[in-house]
């Protein structure tokens, strides 16, 4: 019997991403005029040159960031990481030669043991769940309908970040792209900044951050696929006048106690046995049938919309009950097969396209403000 070559994985850009991800999501008024064009080349120094939001976040863009999360590219560009924090299994790396009068680019990386990918992906991205662990990112508004071209599934991505008085509070308007690993392995998203007349600067007397780039990658443990990987990599400032450089030094402490309290939060859910967003992660594998992804239908498939655990919500619980009792382990959505082109009709890239749908619908509830320690963390929804 011959051997088989393993297919190479592609990354897949997904449609409604936050709805995927099972959060609530408004729709919003169409933006015309913004560009579609291809990103410039320049490899890392482009792709976090900031000043791009009236530019879509472009599908070529998908691979770049893929290369930066799994760190290939650090040959080609000549790209350094100096530690600056590790400790308790986190890592904190700055890019080497960046001036620290500005705003530097931070990589984290984790392993979240025991913690399926699927679990890490939902407190991540999740805002249903991540608001019992992440006290700094208030007043979410979550977009995928408002006009981005299919081609591009850019979603529109707005929160905000309150400072103790007499602190201005600061907010951010991102794009927002996901993908999935074709094998099935992992998911990227990336966010940058957007404009939108919904949220013009200034919008309820809030200072605008500027978010360079913010790419963030996690993936089954390629030897304990029960346990997940976890990359970010990011640059963004929150436009205070503070020095840099005092903001720069606070900010890996900050950002290591926060993947602490998400892996802490991944743990706990772990331990219910409960596998939510199975269907996101469905292998795209060449054939001649996709799967496509689709809204839960009660008819069909009752429990899938009715689980409040696969909707990120957390269930209420008997008294003496345990978290395990009361979940079921349906993924979100239903499939359907569909006629598409086989691999070998593939792009001139090499490529096999496998686009995904989503689900939709409202606003994550306003957190307390956060401690003075919020003051260095401006962390986007890559925690």
């Amino acid at each position: 019997m011959a051997a088989t070559t393993a297919m190479p994985v592609t990354w897949q850009l997904r449609s409604n991403p936050f709805g995927l991800l099972g959060n609530d999501v408004e729709d919003l008024q169409e933006q015309p005029g913004l560009s579609t064009a291809k990103p410039p080349s320049g490899g890392l120094e482009a792709l976090l040159a900031g000043g791009q939001s009236g530019r879509l976040i472009h599908p070529d863009e998908i691979d770049t960031v893929a290369e930066l999360c799994l760190g290939r590219n650090n040959e080609e560009t000549g790209s350094e990481w100096q530690v600056l924090r590790s400790c308790d299994g986190i890592t904190v790396s700055r890019l080497a030669g960046e001036a620290l009068s500005g705003p530097v680019t931070i990589k984290a990386e984790t392993v979240f043991q025991n913690v399926p990918m699927e679990v890490a992906a939902l407190m991540c991205n999740n805002f249903h769940e991540r608001c019992h662990y992440d006290k700094n990112v208030v007043d979410v508004h979550l977009h995928d309908n408002w006009g981005s071209p299919e081609s591009h599934a850019n979603s529109i991505f707005y929160f905000a970040l309150p400072f103790p008085t007499p602190l201005a509070t600061r907010d951010f308007l991102t794009y927002f792209v996901m993908a999935t690993a074709s094998d099935g392995s992992g998911y990227l998203t990336f966010c940058r900044d957007a404009q939108h007349p919904a949220y013009p600067t200034g919008h309820k007397s809030r200072v605008r951050g500027s978010m360079n780039g913010c790419a963030v990658m996690i993936r089954r443990h390629e030897t304990d696929p029960g346990s997940s990987r976890y990359v970010m990599v990011t640059k963004q400032s929150i436009n205070m006048k503070i020095p840099q450089w005092l903001i720069n030094r606070f900010f890996p402490g900050e950002l290591a106690q926060a993947l602490t309290s998400m892996r802490r939060s991944c743990i706990q859910y772990s331990l219910s046995n409960a596998l939510p967003l199975v269907n996101v992660f469905v292998p795209s594998v060449p054939s001649q049938k996709r799967v496509v992804l689709e809204p839960a239908k009660s008819t069909s498939n009752p429990r899938s919309t009715s689980n409040p655990r696969l909707l990120g919500q957390r269930p209420q619980q008997p008294e003496g009950s345990t978290p395990a009792d009361d979940l079921e382990k349906d993924g979100v959505g239903s499939e359907r097969s569909t006629d598409v082109p086989s691999s070998d009709q593939a792009t001139p890239s090499g490529k096999v396209e496998y686009p995904g749908d989503g689900l939709i619908v409202e606003e994550a509830e306003r957190l307390p403000q956060p401690s003075i320690g919020g003051l260095f963390l401006f962390r986007c929804h890559c925690l």
